[in-house]
Protein backbone atom coordinates (compact mmCIF):
# COMPACT_ATOMS: atom_id res chain seq x y z
CA UNK A 1 0.00 0.00 0.00
CA UNK A 2 2.84 2.40 0.78
CA UNK A 3 4.22 2.07 -2.76
CA UNK A 4 0.79 2.90 -4.12
CA UNK A 5 0.55 5.96 -1.85
CA UNK A 6 4.05 7.12 -2.87
CA UNK A 7 3.04 6.77 -6.53
CA UNK A 8 -0.06 8.89 -5.90
CA UNK A 9 2.08 11.58 -4.22
CA UNK A 10 4.25 11.78 -7.28
CA UNK A 11 1.40 11.44 -9.76
CA UNK A 12 -2.03 12.11 -8.17
CA UNK A 13 -5.04 10.31 -9.66
CA UNK A 14 -8.49 11.30 -8.40
CA UNK A 15 -10.09 7.93 -9.12
CA UNK A 16 -7.35 5.95 -7.38
CA UNK A 17 -7.32 8.34 -4.41
CA UNK A 18 -11.10 7.81 -3.93
CA UNK A 19 -10.59 4.05 -4.00
CA UNK A 20 -8.13 4.16 -1.09
CA UNK A 21 -9.26 2.95 2.29
CA UNK A 22 -9.18 5.31 5.24
CA UNK A 23 -5.78 3.98 6.33
CA UNK A 24 -4.39 4.68 2.85
CA UNK A 25 -5.85 8.20 2.87
CA UNK A 26 -4.27 8.88 6.27
CA UNK A 27 -0.91 7.68 4.95
CA UNK A 28 -1.25 9.84 1.83
CA UNK A 29 -2.14 12.88 3.96
CA UNK A 30 0.94 12.23 6.07
CA UNK A 31 3.12 12.06 2.96
CA UNK A 32 1.63 15.37 1.83
CA UNK A 33 2.26 16.88 5.30
CA UNK A 34 -1.47 17.59 5.82
CA UNK A 35 -2.99 18.01 9.28
CA UNK A 36 -5.54 15.18 9.64
CA UNK A 37 -6.63 12.93 12.47
CA UNK A 38 -7.57 9.29 12.63
CA UNK A 39 -10.74 10.43 14.38
CA UNK A 40 -11.90 12.15 11.23
CA UNK A 41 -14.28 10.46 8.83
CA UNK A 42 -12.93 9.01 5.60
CA UNK A 43 -14.89 11.59 3.59
CA UNK A 44 -13.34 14.42 5.62
CA UNK A 45 -9.81 13.13 5.08
CA UNK A 46 -10.51 12.71 1.35
CA UNK A 47 -11.80 16.30 1.08
CA UNK A 48 -8.68 17.67 2.78
CA UNK A 49 -6.39 15.76 0.36
CA UNK A 50 -8.38 16.66 -2.79
CA UNK A 51 -8.62 20.33 -1.77
CA UNK A 52 -4.85 20.46 -1.21
CA UNK A 53 -4.10 18.81 -4.56
CA UNK A 54 -6.52 21.16 -6.41
CA UNK A 55 -4.86 24.16 -4.80
CA UNK A 56 -1.48 22.80 -5.90
CA UNK A 57 -3.03 22.39 -9.35
CA UNK A 58 -2.24 18.71 -9.33
CA UNK A 59 -5.95 17.88 -9.71
CA UNK A 60 -8.71 19.59 -11.65
CA UNK A 61 -11.28 21.75 -9.80
CA UNK A 62 -13.98 19.47 -11.18
CA UNK A 63 -12.77 16.88 -8.68
CA UNK A 64 -14.08 19.06 -5.82
CA UNK A 65 -17.39 19.43 -7.63
CA UNK A 66 -17.60 15.69 -8.02
CA UNK A 67 -16.92 15.26 -4.30
CA UNK A 68 -19.71 17.72 -3.53
CA UNK A 69 -22.11 15.79 -5.73
CA UNK A 70 -21.13 12.50 -4.18
CA UNK A 71 -21.47 14.05 -0.75
CA UNK A 72 -24.92 15.41 -1.64
CA UNK A 73 -25.92 12.02 -2.98
CA UNK A 74 -24.70 10.36 0.18
CA UNK A 75 -26.59 12.88 2.30
CA UNK A 76 -29.72 12.26 0.26
CA UNK A 77 -29.29 8.53 0.55
CA UNK A 78 -28.65 8.82 4.28
CA UNK A 79 -31.70 11.04 4.67
CA UNK A 80 -33.79 8.54 2.74
CA UNK A 81 -32.49 5.72 4.89
CA UNK A 82 -33.31 7.66 8.04
CA UNK A 83 -36.79 8.45 6.79
CA UNK A 84 -37.27 4.79 5.88
CA UNK A 85 -36.13 3.74 9.34
CA UNK A 86 -38.45 6.26 10.94
CA UNK A 87 -41.36 5.03 8.85
CA UNK A 88 -40.59 1.43 9.74
CA UNK A 89 -40.37 2.37 13.39
CA UNK A 90 -43.72 4.16 13.14
CA UNK A 91 -45.29 1.15 11.44
CA UNK A 92 -43.84 -1.16 14.09
CA UNK A 93 -45.22 1.10 16.83
CA UNK A 94 -48.64 1.15 15.16
CA UNK A 95 -48.55 -2.62 14.83
CA UNK A 96 -47.58 -3.01 18.49
CA UNK A 97 -50.34 -0.60 19.53
CA UNK A 98 -52.91 -2.58 17.52
CA UNK A 99 -51.68 -5.82 19.06
CA UNK A 100 -51.99 -4.33 22.55
CA UNK A 101 -55.49 -3.11 21.74
CA UNK A 102 -56.43 -6.56 20.47
CA UNK A 103 -54.98 -8.17 23.57
CA UNK A 104 -56.90 -5.76 25.78
CA UNK A 105 -60.14 -6.49 23.90
CA UNK A 106 -59.44 -10.21 24.19
CA UNK A 107 -58.88 -9.88 27.94
CA UNK A 108 -62.05 -7.82 28.31
CA UNK A 109 -64.04 -10.42 26.37
CA UNK A 110 -62.52 -13.21 28.47
CA UNK A 111 -63.38 -11.31 31.66
CA UNK A 112 -66.96 -10.74 30.45
CA UNK A 113 -67.26 -14.43 29.56
CA UNK A 114 -65.91 -15.47 32.96
CA UNK A 115 -68.25 -13.03 34.71
CA UNK A 116 -71.24 -14.46 32.81
CA UNK A 117 -70.15 -18.00 33.65
CA UNK A 118 -69.87 -17.10 37.34
CA UNK A 119 -73.30 -15.48 37.23
CA UNK A 120 -74.75 -18.58 35.60
CA UNK A 121 -73.04 -20.83 38.14
CA UNK A 122 -74.36 -18.68 40.97
CA UNK A 123 -77.89 -18.84 39.59
CA UNK A 124 -77.54 -22.59 39.11
CA UNK A 125 -76.36 -23.06 42.70
CA UNK A 126 -79.18 -20.88 43.97
CA UNK A 127 -81.71 -22.94 42.03
CA UNK A 128 -80.19 -26.17 43.34
CA UNK A 129 -80.32 -24.83 46.90
CA UNK A 130 -83.96 -23.85 46.45
CA UNK A 131 -84.76 -27.28 45.02
CA UNK A 132 -82.98 -29.02 47.88
CA UNK A 133 -84.83 -26.86 50.40
CA UNK A 134 -88.12 -27.64 48.70
CA UNK A 135 -87.29 -31.36 48.71
CA UNK A 136 -86.37 -31.22 52.41
CA UNK A 137 -89.58 -29.42 53.24
CA UNK A 138 -91.58 -31.92 51.18
CA UNK A 139 -89.78 -34.82 52.87
CA UNK A 140 -90.44 -33.31 56.30
CA UNK A 141 -94.13 -32.96 55.48
CA UNK A 142 -94.22 -36.56 54.28
CA UNK A 143 -92.56 -37.71 57.51
CA UNK A 144 -95.01 -35.73 59.62
CA UNK A 145 -97.93 -37.10 57.62
CA UNK A 146 -96.56 -40.64 57.90
CA UNK A 147 -96.11 -40.25 61.66
CA UNK A 148 -99.63 -38.90 62.00
CA UNK A 149 -100.99 -41.87 60.05
CA UNK A 150 -98.87 -44.22 62.15
CA UNK A 151 -100.17 -42.67 65.37
CA UNK A 152 -103.72 -43.11 64.08
CA UNK A 153 -103.03 -46.77 63.34
CA UNK A 154 -101.52 -47.21 66.79
CA UNK A 155 -104.55 -45.61 68.36
CA UNK A 156 -106.89 -47.84 66.41
CA UNK A 157 -104.93 -50.92 67.42
CA UNK A 158 -105.00 -49.84 71.05
CA UNK A 159 -108.75 -49.43 70.82
CA UNK A 160 -109.09 -52.82 69.13
CA UNK A 161 -106.95 -54.37 71.88
CA UNK A 162 -109.36 -53.03 74.50
CA UNK A 163 -107.16 -50.22 75.80
CA UNK A 164 -109.72 -47.56 74.99
CA UNK A 165 -109.26 -44.28 73.18
CA UNK A 166 -105.92 -43.01 74.51
CA UNK A 167 -106.45 -39.68 72.84
CA UNK A 168 -109.22 -38.99 75.39
CA UNK A 169 -107.35 -40.57 78.29
CA UNK A 170 -105.54 -37.88 80.29
CA UNK A 171 -103.15 -40.50 81.67
CA UNK A 172 -101.80 -41.37 78.24
CA UNK A 173 -102.05 -38.07 76.37
CA UNK A 174 -98.69 -36.90 75.02
CA UNK A 175 -96.57 -39.40 76.92
CA UNK A 176 -93.31 -37.73 76.01
CA UNK A 177 -94.42 -34.37 77.42
CA UNK A 178 -95.99 -36.04 80.45
CA UNK A 179 -92.81 -37.78 81.56
CA UNK A 180 -90.44 -35.04 80.48
CA UNK A 181 -92.09 -32.69 82.97
CA UNK A 182 -90.45 -34.56 85.82
CA UNK A 183 -87.11 -35.47 84.30
CA UNK A 184 -85.04 -34.42 81.29
CA UNK A 185 -85.18 -37.09 78.62
CA UNK A 186 -81.92 -38.06 76.87
CA UNK A 187 -81.38 -36.37 73.53
CA UNK A 188 -81.14 -38.59 70.49
CA UNK A 189 -77.60 -38.48 69.06
CA UNK A 190 -77.27 -39.56 65.44
CA UNK A 191 -73.52 -40.00 65.93
CA UNK A 192 -74.09 -42.66 68.61
CA UNK A 193 -77.74 -43.85 68.60
CA UNK A 194 -77.02 -46.91 70.70
CA UNK A 195 -75.99 -44.85 73.71
CA UNK A 196 -79.37 -43.09 73.49
CA UNK A 197 -81.28 -46.37 73.89
CA UNK A 198 -79.01 -47.41 76.81
CA UNK A 199 -79.59 -44.12 78.62
CA UNK A 200 -83.32 -44.20 77.94
CA UNK A 201 -83.74 -47.75 79.25
CA UNK A 202 -81.80 -46.93 82.42
CA UNK A 203 -83.88 -43.81 82.95
CA UNK A 204 -87.20 -45.56 82.24
CA UNK A 205 -86.39 -48.39 84.66
CA UNK A 206 -85.20 -46.04 87.39
CA UNK A 207 -88.36 -43.90 87.00
CA UNK A 208 -90.66 -46.97 86.87
CA UNK A 209 -92.26 -45.88 83.60
CA UNK A 210 -94.76 -48.38 82.16
CA UNK A 211 -93.13 -50.48 79.45
CA UNK A 212 -96.18 -50.12 77.21
CA UNK A 213 -95.55 -46.35 77.17
CA UNK A 214 -91.88 -46.52 76.20
CA UNK A 215 -92.58 -46.49 72.47
CA UNK A 216 -94.79 -43.40 72.82
CA UNK A 217 -92.08 -41.59 74.77
CA UNK A 218 -89.31 -42.65 72.39
CA UNK A 219 -90.94 -41.55 69.15
CA UNK A 220 -91.00 -37.96 70.35
CA UNK A 221 -87.20 -38.00 70.71
CA UNK A 222 -86.27 -39.40 67.30
CA UNK A 223 -84.91 -37.12 64.59
CA UNK A 224 -83.30 -37.34 61.18
CA UNK A 225 -82.87 -40.85 59.83
CA UNK A 226 -84.29 -42.42 62.99
CA UNK A 227 -87.48 -40.44 62.56
CA UNK A 228 -87.78 -41.63 58.97
CA UNK A 229 -87.18 -45.27 59.97
CA UNK A 230 -89.77 -45.16 62.76
CA UNK A 231 -92.32 -43.52 60.49
CA UNK A 232 -91.86 -46.29 57.90
CA UNK A 233 -92.32 -49.17 60.37
CA UNK A 234 -95.52 -51.24 60.17
CA UNK A 235 -97.98 -50.29 62.88
CA UNK A 236 -97.83 -53.74 64.47
CA UNK A 237 -94.05 -53.42 65.00
CA UNK A 238 -94.16 -49.89 66.43
CA UNK A 239 -95.00 -51.36 69.90
CA UNK A 240 -92.01 -53.70 69.82
CA UNK A 241 -89.15 -51.68 71.37
CA UNK A 242 -86.53 -54.27 70.43
CA UNK A 243 -87.69 -54.24 66.82
CA UNK A 244 -87.72 -50.43 66.75
CA UNK A 245 -84.26 -50.23 68.31
CA UNK A 246 -82.74 -52.82 65.96
CA UNK A 247 -84.30 -51.17 62.89
CA UNK A 248 -82.85 -47.79 63.83
CA UNK A 249 -79.42 -49.20 64.72
CA UNK A 250 -79.33 -51.04 61.40
CA UNK A 251 -80.10 -47.80 59.62
CA UNK A 252 -77.08 -46.23 61.34
CA UNK A 253 -75.00 -49.35 60.67
CA UNK A 254 -74.73 -50.19 64.34
CA UNK A 255 -73.79 -53.77 63.49
CA UNK A 256 -70.85 -55.90 64.72
CA UNK A 257 -68.61 -54.83 61.82
CA UNK A 258 -69.25 -51.15 62.54
CA UNK A 259 -68.36 -51.61 66.23
CA UNK A 260 -65.23 -53.56 65.28
CA UNK A 261 -64.09 -50.74 62.97
CA UNK A 262 -64.72 -48.13 65.65
CA UNK A 263 -62.83 -50.21 68.24
CA UNK A 264 -59.85 -50.76 65.92
CA UNK A 265 -59.64 -47.24 64.54
CA UNK A 266 -60.25 -45.26 67.73
CA UNK A 267 -57.34 -42.91 68.52
CA UNK A 268 -56.72 -40.94 71.66
CA UNK A 269 -57.47 -37.21 71.31
CA UNK A 270 -54.76 -34.74 72.37
CA UNK A 271 -57.01 -33.33 75.15
CA UNK A 272 -58.29 -36.75 76.32
CA UNK A 273 -57.03 -38.40 79.49
CA UNK A 274 -55.83 -41.99 79.41
CA UNK A 275 -58.66 -43.14 81.66
CA UNK A 276 -61.29 -41.53 79.42
CA UNK A 277 -59.70 -43.07 76.33
CA UNK A 278 -59.63 -46.53 77.94
CA UNK A 279 -63.25 -46.17 79.02
CA UNK A 280 -64.40 -45.23 75.49
CA UNK A 281 -62.26 -48.01 73.99
CA UNK A 282 -63.79 -50.61 76.34
CA UNK A 283 -67.26 -49.27 75.58
CA UNK A 284 -66.77 -49.93 71.86
CA UNK A 285 -65.35 -53.36 72.66
CA UNK A 286 -68.35 -54.25 74.84
CA UNK A 287 -70.73 -53.17 72.06
CA UNK A 288 -68.80 -55.22 69.54
CA UNK A 289 -69.01 -58.36 71.73
CA UNK A 290 -72.64 -57.69 72.54
CA UNK A 291 -73.52 -57.26 68.85
CA UNK A 292 -71.85 -60.61 68.14
CA UNK A 293 -74.04 -62.10 70.92
CA UNK A 294 -70.99 -63.55 72.64
CA UNK A 295 -71.33 -64.22 76.34
CA UNK A 296 -68.21 -63.33 78.28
Amino acid sequence: MEDQVVALVEQPNFGKIKDLKKSGLLLLADKLNLAVSSKMLKAQVLRVIVTHLVEDEKLEEECLGELEEESSDKVAILKLELETQLEMARLAADKQRLELQNQQKHLELAADKQRLELQNQTKHLELEAQLQLAEQQTRQLEIQQSMAENNNRLEQQRIAAGLGNTSNNPESTNSSSKYSKHVELPRFNEEDPEIFFLHFKKLAVSMNWPVDQWDSILQGQFKGKAQEVFASLPAENSFDLKFVQQSILNAYQQIPEAHRIKFRSLKRAHDQTISDFVRVKLNHFDRWIKALKIRV
